[in-house]
């Protein structure tokens, strides 16, 4: 399409295609002018149409497609810069989340979910952590079907108050399973199987990053201690996700 559109799942009547049945349609509600899905204010307007319009005791906002880790996502293929597409940065997620947040009474939303590759890194979680309450995101590569929707959307619908971690074991749960069952199991016997998916706390990211700089502290003004975790890191396989590339 030539314009940014907004959409709707409506009920239908039930019907069913090659043995499935499906219960649900897309409904057109808005379309707009040409515009980049990578820019801060794009997002920011989406955020605020959702929040007017579709007012919910919880509210979570979920982002699909290719992830870059802190450099973002949200590509649009429309607008290349040097022939790579824009992106909507963590930054500019963060900054949109946030003035969405100062027209409600809202203090933060509920959860935000990336279904991108590479998106779950602590850089992300604690830049998250001022305006939501939970992050759901993969430190490795997704396939790309990403998550699977029908399983845990079906659990919302059923019950309209479950609890996020129960709701995250579900995304989570479901999306290894599909990507075992659509990736994993078709690669060479004894090869790694790199499918990841996590539900962060990001209430515990002040005390994570505490942490973490006192860990590095530590490191730097102690020959010894840097040796070590030096040597420690070369051993692991911290260094080889995302197939090197990040």
């Amino acid at each position: 399409t030539q314009n940014l559109q907004r959409w709707e799942v409506v009920p239908s009547i039930s019907y069913s295609v090659a043995g499935t049945t499906y219960h649900n349609k897309l409904k057109l509600v808005e379309t707009l002018s040409t515009n980049k899905m990578a820019y801060e204010s794009s997002f920011e307007s989406f955020l605020k149409w959702g929040l007017k319009n579709y007012k919910a005791q919880k509210t979570g906002v979920m982002f699909s497609g290719h992830g870059s880790g802190i450099a973002g996502c949200a590509f649009d293929d429309n607008y290349l810069t040097n022939n790579y597409a824009n992106s909507l940065d963590t930054g500019e997620i963060y900054r949109a989340s946030m003035n969405a947040l100062a027209v409600t009474n809202i203090e933060k939303f509920d959860w935000i979910g990336f279904d991108c590759c590479l998106m779950g890194c602590a850089d992300i979680a604690s830049m998250m952590s001022d305006c939501y309450n939970y992050m759901i995101a993969s430190q490795e590569l997704e396939g790309g079907y990403g998550w699977d929707h029908d399983i845990w959307m079906k659990k919302i619908v059923s019950n309209t108050s479950i609890d996020e971690p129960t709701l995250f074991n579900s995304i989570c749960e479901s999306f290894i399973e599909q990507e075992h069952r659509l990736y994993c199991d078709d690669q060479e016997p004894g090869s790694e199987c790199l499918a990841t998916l996590a539900g962060y706390d990001l209430s515990k990211m002040n005390t994570f990053v505490s942490s973490f700089n006192s860990l590095v502290d530590s490191i730097g003004t102690n020959e010894a201690h840097y040796e070590k975790y030096k040597t420690a890191f070369l051993n692991s396989k911290l260094n080889q996700f995302g197939d090197g590339f990040y």
